[in-house]
């Protein structure tokens, strides 16, 4: 029973810490439309965290509270228009069902995003590269993560589970930042001569930098505390969660 409170309020915590991180950001304002720039709130790299350590649903659930009430809080963080926060639970499901070994449900998911990409932009609006890029990197990072990603997140090695979790984290990321180009291009704000000047590196940038930067959170939630005996995890929000716990961890073995 301590450990379900303890999880709950934790998960709770962190839905309120994501909203209240969005008032911050990280210096990447985007698409400087008439003397106003965008921004993305620092939030953003909690999202990942909740889909690894809530798992696909619940994770989902307590991104898109995050990320729904940040933008209502904060409207200029919705860098993609009024449905950025559509971004956090896209995220969060990907890396939830990664780390749970469902990653072909993962590459499905990047397929239908790489999909929307084409039906949603405008053939007369040119883009360059950025769509043939990020697709093959989604796309890669989504496989690379789920052949070996969650193995190495189980390593007895520290680096290699960092590396586990960044490949993770990555691939999670490069769905949700893609999903966030297609929704920019509709977005009234946002006219379409200017993709012609926009750089593939903007979007790339934005992956990598939150990738990294998500990565943090994640190692302390992942191995710093777990090592210090709190663990966290969507397994003790149920009643039956020594069963299930254990259950996981002959699995994970």
């Amino acid at each position: 029973m301590k450990k379900k409170i303890v999880n709950i309020v934790a998960y709770l915590l962190l839905i309120w810490l994501g909203v209240y991180m969005a008032r911050q950001d990280l210096g990447l304002q985007v698409f400087p439309v008439f003397g106003e720039a965008r921004r993305i709130g620092l939030g953003l790299i909690l999202v990942p965290l909740m889909g690894i350590l809530y798992g696909p649903l619940l994770g989902a659930a307590g991104a898109l509270a995050m990320a729904y009430l940040g933008q209502m809080y904060y409207p200029e963080i919705a860098f993609a228009g009024p449905y950025t926060y559509v971004l956090a639970p896209l995220i969060a499901i990907t890396c939830g069902w990664i780390k749970k070994r469902n990653w072909i449900l993962s590459l499905m998911l990047a397929l239908a995003v790489v999909g929307f990409w084409y039906y949603r932009v405008p053939v007369e609006v040119d883009t360059g590269s950025l769509a043939f890029v990020f697709t093959l990197s989604t796309l890669a990072y989504t496989v690379a993560a789920g052949v070996y990603g969650t193995e190495f997140t189980n390593s007895d090695n520290y680096f290699v589970q960092v590396m586990g979790f960044l490949i993770i984290l990555l691939a999670g990321m490069h769905v949700g930042i893609f999903l966030s180009a297609t929704l920019s291009v509709g977005y009234y704000e946002l006219p379409s001569f200017m993709w012609e000047n926009m750089s593939i590196y903007t979007f790339l940038s934005i992956a990598y930098i939150f990738s990294f930067v998500a990565l943090l959170p994640v190692l302390v939630f992942k191995i710093l505390l777990p090592n210090l005996g709190l663990v966290l995890g969507k397994e003790y929000f149920w009643k039956d969660h020594g069963r299930l716990a254990k259950k996981r961890d002959l699995h994970d073995r």
